[in-house]
């Protein structure tokens, strides 16, 4: 019995292991680049910038059904950070396509830091919705910290931006609802399975 359970155990540390570059479930896939450089579910950005300094936030979405993918960024603040160019020009605006089944849609930013947060941590956050083409009803939504930036008091002189790439113990992200039910499915499982023996 005690080797059953070491087992499943094992078998649900395996799972509970991220997927390795994206964040996935039955509704579709994204993929999160800070800077052109890809992050997996469990590991976030924390770069250390400067005010005005510039970045690059990418999400590359891939609905496994035709539909209307809607997204925007979202802070604490939106006077946090300034859009330079991207897929909205303002934060906490919505913008949304109509993508193919496994089409992939991307959308990007290029944003800086403004003084809102000068010697502090933000986040800065991804909110989506996957919207059915012939019933209008919502497939899944749902919001992540893609990074969390730490705004020096200095201001931007042109130096790149140094990112740190250790997972994130403050809080973690938020993959779009995948885990958990199978995790607590495990669970229900090794439970079922020690009282049957």
């Amino acid at each position: 019995m005690k080797n059953i359970f070491n087992i499943m155990f094992s078998i649900l540390f395996i799972f509970m292991i991220p997927i390795i570059g994206s964040a996935e479930s039955s509704y579709g896939k994204i993929d999160v680049y800070f800077d052109g450089k890809l992050y997996p579910g469990a590991e976030m950005p924390k770069p250390f910038l400067k005010i005005g300094e510039p970045f690059k936030v990418r999400f590359d979405i891939i609905p496994y059904q035709r539909c209307e993918v809607s997204v925007m960024l979202t802070t604490i603040d939106e006077k946090d950070f300034k859009i330079i160019n991207g897929s909205t020009n303002e934060m906490g605006k919505y913008t949304s396509g109509i993508v193919g089944k496994n089409e992939t849609i991307t959308y990007e930013w290029t944003l800086f830091p403004t003084e809102n947060w000068a010697g502090g941590t933000v986040p800065l956050d991804f909110v989506y919705q996957f919207d059915d083409l012939n019933s209008f009803d919502i497939i899944t939504k749902g919001e992540f910290t893609a990074a969390y930036i730490t705004v020096s008091k200095e201001y931007y002189n042109g130096e790149p931006a140094a990112v740190s790439a250790e997972p994130i113990t403050e809080k973690p992200a938020k993959a779009p609802g995948f885990v958990l039910p199978l995790v607590v499915g495990m669970l229900l499982l090794a439970g079922k399975y020690i009282k049957r023996t």
